[in-house]
């Protein structure tokens, strides 16, 4: 029943701000009256802000507003923990988790991309999607290039679990530019080594 909980309140999570940008031209205050909902509703389920000064409403309109600038979409990640011993390690659990989404549902995006981008079809099609299934998890600098975090926010279950939801911003564009430089660099080093 717990993660039932949490797997609804992450899919309210992420996907109320898609809604959001499908209007044209959000105003601020649309944008306002969003975050204000969505502050309420996670104060209701216990989450607050972490690591960062300001309000919840604040940082979703900053997020809002940064999103729709870059065109870009959100990813997030997830941890829960108990006992832990420092914070940062439960956020890096939940940034791991982040890239770990990341790179599953924009595989083939970034490799459809690259390819166009670079004028390759058929097996230089192949080579990039070589390239970026070997590369991507040793990538690590190149996939937090990627990410920006937004915000994150934290809550202390019942049952004494600490959980933390980070939210990034993903920038299409900024994704494949990333990808297109690590494969003409890794082309670069295989030619230079044959």
């Amino acid at each position: 029943m717990r993660q039932i909980t949490i797997l609804s309140l992450l899919l309210l999570v992420a996907l109320l701000p898609a809604a959001t940008f499908s209007q044209d031209n959000a105003t601020d205050e649309q944008w306002a009256d969003l975050a204000m909902e969505k502050q309420t509703e996670l104060a209701e389920d216990g989450w607050t802000l972490f690591g960062t000064s300001g309000t919840v409403e604040q940082k979703l309109v900053s997020h809002y507003a940064k999103m729709e600038k870059a065109q870009a979409s959100e990813i997030f990640g997830y941890a829960i923990a108990t006992d832990f011993q420092k914070i940062d390690e439960l956020h890096r659990r939940a940034e791991l988790d982040a890239k770990s989404r990341y790179l599953k549902e924009r595989h083939s995006f970034i490799v459809s991309r690259i390819a166009t981008e670079l004028g390759l079809a058929g097996s230089g099609m192949e080579e990039v999607e070589d390239f970026y299934t070997n590369n991507r998890l040793n990538a690590d600098g190149v996939v937090r290039n990627e990410l920006k975090e937004s915000y994150s926010l934290l809550r202390k279950t019942a049952d004494g679990q600490t959980e933390i939801l980070v939210f990034y911003i993903v920038s299409p564009q900024e994704a494949v530019n990333a990808n297109i430089e690590a494969f003409r660099k890794a082309k670069k080093k295989t030619h230079h080594i044959q």
